[in-house]
């Protein structure tokens, strides 16, 4: 095992973070809350951070302040009363509000302690955004939002009786999951079967039943699985990982951190109806109205229809920070009611190239070892196929660099004129990071629309996850675009041609999904050639072709995380050890 590969596992299973960590890439609420315009934790959180800070680290009265129009303020559960009598009157500003980090309902918990009602309907407040909502239909100026994962109890609780667990860093913590997912299997190859594990936590009852009498209930059914005790969370979580059904009834409040901790181990999660109904819309969540619809009959009709719950990028995408802080941006104008919901409601991912989107490759595998690769190999240069808006591998690439003594320059791709914008305000300072506002390869290389049917017809990858039509649309998309923006057409032969350069030392290819197989054939010879989305029609091909190669070798890969990524090296090129 070469030495890059032993300090990615190294770095993926025990060592701290690389740069600043501001935020996880699945959705939690303090990930949300550092994600916001307004926040007493500006320069991130501390890895030893409280979950329950003092009451003046989160007393709005602290920390809101110079709000601007289209700010996002975040509050907790237990501040918002406070907020609406000491603080908001004070705000001349229309502003977002985001509230999390507690169990209670909004808006009815509220209603006994102030006005709620004069809070929503503020002439300031454009929007509210809470966990735990228990009545959206009330106003289209509330919606609700996930509580997501439970990085914050291992955090500050050493020998955790809840996880039976030993204090991590939520760094650590969601590294460890990154790797845990990336040895699971398909959600359909799986147990047909559900693993729970609520009946460990009574709380109480809720509409006349509590956790212990569904457990009983499901009990004499014998189609669920569970442990006979607590056992460590990072086991429970491979174990779950194995079986294709979650059941999930509700938590200390209407929300339960099971239920989007289990969607993101690819499980098919049932729940019971609830206020929380449209939070799901777009997931693998089955919603029954009584614990005795599960049955093996419904089992294998849910798992027909859910199959693919582990593979699908947009299930994937709705569980990440990024995905609901863009959909809450979204609101920053003021939108009505109609079209916010219509933003949460899309089950589609954002395909749109005016839109910024959130970064795929980010704090994984992939991400770490693009890092290392260019901070420790001596190279000179480096092209990136398709930079978005540059918080993804740009942003690792750009930290390897400011790291390797052999000073390599990074030449940036991006064919959006919104994301280049944002890429070269987010680099604007960074010499040897070059940005270009150009499509890789001319209209002339795209694949005809007989070419991109044919490979979908044929070659089951996880582009099946979206109907042909759609798929032939991004064609269409993409082509259209270059047509009405006119960038230059052929940008890596300009990069080339501009740099005096032959061969790239590292290519990452991760452009448009319809070019990489053109794409490659301008950047053979690299040392260095980075797939992603080997499991589409953007790499597919390429990755077979490089496989077969006999002037490179596989350097690493990874096919279960998203689409799957692929590293090749040119072997008469000699890696540093």
């Amino acid at each position: 095992m070469s030495r890059i590969k032993i300090i990615c596992l190294l770095l993926l299973l025990h060592l701290p973070l690389l740069g600043n960590y501001k935020t996880p890439r699945y959705i939690w609420n303090l990930g949300l809350a550092i994600e916001c315009d307004i926040n007493p934790f500006k320069n991130g959180l501390p890895e030893n951070y409280q979950t329950n800070p003092p009451l003046s680290c989160v007393d709005p009265i602290n920390y809101v302040k110079d709000v601007k129009d289209g700010d996002i303020i975040w509050l907790q559960t237990h501040q918002v009363a406070h907020f609406y009598h000491n603080v908001l009157p004070n705000i001349n500003s229309d502003f977002v509000l985001l509230i999390n980090d507690g169990d209670r309902s909004f808006p009815s918990s509220y209603r006994s302690e102030f006005n709620v009602d004069a809070l929503i309907n503020d002439d300031h407040v454009i929007h509210i955004f809470s966990q735990n909502v228990s009545d959206s239909t009330s106003s289209k100026k509330v919606s609700g939002i996930p509580i997501g994962m439970d990085f914050h109890t291992v955090t500050n609780s050493n020998n955790c009786i809840i996880f039976s667990e030993t204090q991590q860093s939520v760094y650590l913590q969601e590294q460890k999951l990154e790797y845990l997912l990336s040895q699971l299997l398909p959600t359909n190859q799986r147990i047909n079967k559900a693993y729970v594990d609520f009946q460990l936590a009574d709380r109480g009852e809720f509409d006349g039943e509590s956790r212990t009498s569904i457990f009983n209930q499901l009990h004499k059914t014998e189609l669920i699985d569970y442990p006979s005790g607590r056992i460590p969370r990072q086991l429970l979580w491979q174990t779950k990982g194995k079986y294709a059904f979650s059941i999930s009834p509700r938590g200390a409040g209407l929300d339960c951190h099971r239920t989007w901790e289990d969607l993101v181990l690819g499980c098919i999660v049932i729940v019971k109806t609830s206020p929380l109904d449209p939070l799901y819309e777009g997931l693998p969540v089955v919603i029954v109205k009584d614990w005795s619809e599960i049955t093996p009959q419904n089992y294998d009709k849910w798992l027909k229809e859910y199959g693919n719950a582990f593979n699908n990028p947009s299930y994937r995408e709705r569980l990440t920070n990024q995905y609901w802080m863009n959909v809450i941006r979204a609101t920053a104008k003021k939108y009505n009611g109609d079209q916010i919901k219509e933003n949460i409601s899309s089950n589609t991912p954002k395909q749109e190239l005016d839109e910024l989107i959130p970064p795929e490759i980010k704090n994984d595998e992939f991400y770490t070892t693009i890092y290392l690769i260019s901070r420790t190999e001596p190279i000179k240069t480096i092209l990136e196929i398709g930079s978005s808006s540059g918080e993804g591998s740009t942003e690792a690439f750009a930290k390897g660099i400011r790291e390797n003594p052999s000073k390599p320059i990074l030449y940036c791709m991006e064919v959006s004129k919104p994301r280049f914008a944002a890429l070269s305000k987010h680099y604007e300072n960074e010499d040897r990071i070059k940005c270009y506002n150009v499509s890789s390869v001319p209209i002339s290389s795209f694949p005809k629309e007989e070419d991109v049917k044919k490979f979908y017809l044929t070659t089951h990858t996880n582009l099946n996850n979206y109907p042909l039509e759609k798929v032939l649309g991004w064609l269409k998309q993409d082509i259209n675009y270059i047509k009405l923006h006119q960038p230059t057409q052929n940008g890596i032969n300009l990069i080339k041609q501009e740099n005096g350069i032959k061969n790239f030392d590292i290519v990452l290819i991760d452009g448009s999904e319809f070019t990489g197989m053109a794409e490659l054939d301008l950047v053979y010879g690299a040392k260095f050639i980075l797939l992603d989305d080997i499991n589409s029609f953007k790499n597919y091909s390429n990755y077979k072709k490089m496989l077969a190669d006999n002037s490179y070798e596989l350097f690493s890969q990874n096919i279960n995380i998203r689409n799957g990524f692929a590293i090749f090296k040119l072997k008469d090129y000699t890696t540093r050890r």
